[in-house]
């Protein structure tokens, strides 16, 4: 009996398709050009993403499956952490190799942020990111062993040239009694609200939808959360800056973004396996059975109507005829 495959998973923050043309990853590039590479995801905003994909994930269910996980540079990696750092974690693992590591690069999105997209330096760091790739896999390979690499990409990227500070301006006009009532989580890309009654949210929203805020927020609607992926608690809302603008306390050149095209705000990239010199169709197709799955969970098909279906049989459907990655998303094959 072969051995079980090895899985890795890296998840590219900020990183575009056209990023990957850039010629900065030729060999990234390389994998663009073969059918069904691309396939677009919708993930929530945010690091919520990374929580979301965890959830998905549900390591519990794999180790009781009988699976080890490497999740440190997901879980332990505090964001002053380098990608490098990420990356020497991985031969540090006592156990060896794990049967399913992410590895999470976010550098490449803090020099973009910083210099600009498509600067001499974003070109750097993408080139910096594609060779920790195949460091990754050089450090997970095994004799006899078949590895097989999937990219996520998620909080894409969009140029930006002015700052704001939302969350300075909306606490700066609040009373300390309201401030206790109010959570305020700001990113470059969203402002992030939870109000412990509708009176308190009304009164931030009432701030915000007056200028001088006005001009540079918009308060995401219930028709563009649900497209997105966004699931707005009654006592939530997000706001998204407009036109060119980040939300930062200083200057920015680039920030993520929440809405994008068709509600598609992610995309999953399948690479090659290491029993393959390219990633032809053979070795693509397991792992877009795996992309499948995670598409299918999280955007539900629809009828031309725009009405929602809710088979659980159409999410589950994709794994059940497909025994390892059965066991690979134990907790929604055990719900059957």
């Amino acid at each position: 009996m072969s051995p079980r495959p090895r899985w890795l998973v890296v998840l590219m923050e900020g990183v575009a398709t056209s990023d990957l043309r850039s010629g900065a990853t030729p060999e990234l590039d390389k994998a663009l050009s073969y059918d069904g590479a691309i396939t677009a995801l919708r993930w929530p905003a945010g690091a919520a993403c990374i929580d979301r994909w965890l959830e998905l994930l549900d390591p519990q269910s794999l180790r009781q499956a009988g699976w080890q996980v490497d999740l440190r540079s997901v879980l332990l990696s505090p964001s002053w952490r380098s990608d490098d750092a990420s990356l020497r974690q991985l031969g540090q693992r006592p156990a060896g190799p794990a049967d399913l590591t992410c590895l999470r690069l976010r550098d490449q999105a803090r020099i973009a942020m910083q210099y600009g997209i498509a600067s001499a330096n974003h070109l750097d760091a993408l080139k910096r990111m594609a060779g920790l790739i195949a460091k990754a896999e050089e450090c997970l390979e095994e004799p006899g062993v078949e590895l097989r690499c999937m990219l996520l990409s998620y909080a894409p990227l969009v140029p930006t040239q002015r700052s704001f500070d939302a969350s300075a301006y909306l606490l700066a006009r609040l009373s300390r009694r309201q401030r206790r009532e109010i959570e305020v989580s700001q990113s470059p890309g969203a402002l992030q609200i939870r109000a412990q009654s509708l009176p308190a949210l009304e009164t931030v929203e009432e701030l915000l939808l007056r200028e001088p805020a006005a001009s540079k927020l918009q308060a995401l609607s219930p028709a563009e959360a649900k497209s997105n992926g966004i699931a707005l608690l009654p006592c939530q809302q997000v706001f998204l800056p407009k036109n060119d603008i980040a939300l930062s306390k200083g200057p920015l050149r680039a920030a993520p973004t929440v809405i994008s095209a068709r509600g598609r705000n992610a995309f999953a990239l399948s690479s090659w396996s290491s029993q393959c010199e390219s990633p032809g169709r053979e070795s693509q197709g397991r792992v877009s059975e795996l992309i499948a799955t995670l598409q299918a969970d999280m955007l539900l098909p629809t009828d031309h109507s725009g009405k929602v279906e809710t088979s659980e049989r159409q999410v589950l459907d994709p794994i059940a005829s497909y025994p390892d990655l059965e066991c690979l998303f134990a907790d929604m094959a055990i719900s059957q």
